[in-house]
């Protein structure tokens, strides 16, 4: 009996060996198994060289905004201390004006390290404003931004990213190496001509008269004038009427914005003559009074029309209520 136990064990035995051994011999895909991981991820490893060896553009587009990486000029802070203006190509080919500040984040590496600095004392040499200035549908301006410098011989790689205005997530973005350059940008009203006629065709012109929330103002006209360094600038003169029992000043009910070619005209500072009453912007009227007011404007020349774009606050919820745009020719 105990043969016949032993028998049986033996042949158990033999039958798991030959279990065992049939699986790995005829399961080709157990032996390989690691094989789909790596043809899989090699296309992968090929497509990221392929990427990261594509060759760097200066113009990135996105949304209707397109922007082109123009030069790196080597200039100084009012202290001495090296800077670099950074110029740019802006155009907007959307309805609505936007600036470059409002749909492009820049950032710049000088070997390798971010040129970033919270405060520098600027020359006038460019046209820093130009960064902040709003352009309209069809218009194309340089843009001008300041960044430190590590030294005036390394060159500098600028990134510029696009970002959707409806997210606030990227939508485009390039990277490019420049070398420092010491030529003098492209005066910016080149630009602006070149794109003017594309922008007077599609802009419409509207009614010189706005009123809402017993507010109305009428564009009357935009005078030419200097300032006291002499510069060409326009006193934009407007009847502003108040029909609300509190009193309210022109700035605190209305926002105006004035373009020249497309181009917002703006300017952080202005020294101005006393020859309008430039005070009255800020004057407070009562119930039922007109007063005219007058609005100082930096201009790109003095041949060019102006539209002038007024939008009436309500001043409860802070938007918008109403609004017009005018085109109006320069007056002595």
């Amino acid at each position: 009996m105990k043969k016949i136990k032993w028998g049986v064990a033996l042949l158990l035995i033999c039958f798991l060996f030959c279990s065992c051994g049939n699986t790995n011999n005829n399961n080709p895909a157990a032996e390989g198994a690691a094989q789909p991981a790596t043809e899989t991820a090699s296309p992968g490893e090929e497509q990221k060289t392929a990427d990261s060896s594509a060759e760097a553009s200066d113009t990135v587009s996105a949304n209707g905004y397109t922007v082109k990486i123009v030069a790196v000029h080597k200039t100084a802070d009012s202290n001495g201390e090296p800077i670099a203006a950074m110029e740019f190509l802006f155009t907007n080919e959307n309805a609505e004006p936007v600036s470059f500040m409002s749909v492009a984040q820049v950032t710049a590496f000088q070997n390798g390290i971010e040129l970033h600095k919270d405060e520098m004392f600027l020359e006038r040499d460019y046209n820093w404003d130009s960064f902040y200035t709003e352009i309209k549908d069809g218009a194309t301006i340089s843009v001008f931004h300041a960044i430190p410098l590590q030294n005036e011989e390394d060159p500098v790689e600028i990134a510029v990213n696009l970002m959707d205005m409806s997210s606030y997530q990227k939508a485009a973005s390039t990277t490019i190496k420049l070398e420092l350059t010491s030529s003098e940008p492209v005066p910016e009203k080149d630009d602006s001509k070149e794109a003017s006629s594309k922008t007077e065709v599609k802009e419409e012109q509207g009614s010189d008269t706005v009123s809402s929330g017993g507010v109305t103002i009428k564009i009357v006209a935009v005078h030419k004038t200097k300032d006291s360094n002499g510069d060409p600038m326009a006193a934009a003169e407007f009847l502003f009427t108040n029909d609300n029992a509190e009193p309210i000043s022109f700035m605190s009910a209305a926002q105006v914005t004035a373009f020249q070619n497309g181009i917002e005209l703006h300017k952080d500072e202005m020294f101005l003559e006393r020859d309008y009453d430039w005070d009255s912007f800020y004057t407070e009227i009562k119930d039922g009074a007109t007063i005219s007011v007058f609005r100082a404007l930096p201009l790109q020349n003095e041949e060019d029309p102006v539209d002038i774009k007024v939008d009436l606050l309500d001043t409860e919820n802070w938007v918008v209520s109403a609004s017009t745009t005018f085109s109006i020719d320069l007056e002595d």
